[in-house]
């Protein structure tokens, strides 16, 4: 988003999760949360949500990005998300 029309909104909201895949109950869950961003309009790139103290395994995980995006205007509140593509990697 790189302007707000008709006018700037009261509050933008941007943050990041990073998602784990758990494929035996086949959900998403959270492992880590980034910092929230409240510029209007948001900037074109979030906080890093990173994920500490993984045990090393040698199985590969599934992770996605999950960016939420909220916008108050007027009195009113939308909640969008946006998901990055898999990533498949081990936790070294």
């Amino acid at each position: 988003m790189s302007s707000c029309t008709p006018s700037t909104p009261e509050v933008c909201r941007t943050e990041t999760d990073l998602l784990r895949y758990y494929p035996g109950p086949g959900t998403f869950e959270v492992v880590a949360s980034g910092s929230v961003n409240y510029s209007c309009p948001p900037g074109n790139r979030t906080s890093t949500a990173v994920l500490r103290d993984c045990e090393s395994n040698p199985v590969n995980w599934s992770y996605m990005t999950r960016t939420w995006g909220t916008i108050f205007h007027d009195g009113k509140s939308i909640v969008r998300h946006v998901d990055s593509s898999l990533l498949n990697v081990s936790c070294v």
